[in-house]
């Protein structure tokens, strides 16, 4: 079973795609499960959860909308193709109930936190710095994550 990305499909990422390759051509069973951003994404420390504690949710995506998916719904059907039969050579496109926007999800937070939080779209290369400063904040050895887009 392989882990991979609707992302990979939708932006058509070469190099995801490569990897979806590489394990359909092992000759062994496969199954590939392609969830859409995980839901846990704002509250991870280092990737959304920094700016919402400070009331924003930096985006580059403008309306698009996204069934953002629980990784516990991940798991159960990554346990379920692991356990019965049924799921070689199929591939699963995981996400949740609805398609919703940034706004949309910094509303949902703003009631749940009973505080402020705003959607902040940024345009693409301030988002992309953000990332690359996000990438230096995974590496296990950085006990405080910051942002660098300001």
């Amino acid at each position: 079973m392989l882990l991979s990305a609707r992302d990979w499909i939708d932006a058509d990422r070469v190099d995801g795609l490569a990897r979806e390759d590489l394990v359909r051509r092992t000759g062994m069973e496969w199954t590939i499960l392609r969830p859409a951003w995980f839901a846990q994404n704002f509250d991870a420390p280092g990737y959304f959860a920094d700016g919402i504690r400070r009331g924003r949710i930096l985006h580059a995506s403008g309306d698009g909308r996204c069934h953002f998916v629980d990784a516990r719904d991940i798991s159960g059907v990554a346990t379920a193709v692991l356990t019965e039969p049924g799921h070689h050579g199929r591939e699963y496109a995981l996400g949740g109930p609805d398609a919703i926007t940034m706004s949309d999800v910094a509303q949902v937070i703003r009631r749940a936190l009973e505080r402020a939080v705003a959607a902040v779209e940024v345009e693409m290369p301030a988002y992309e710095r953000h990332l690359a400063g996000l990438a230096t904040i995974w590496r296990p050895s950085t006990p405080s994550p910051t942002s660098t887009v300001q």
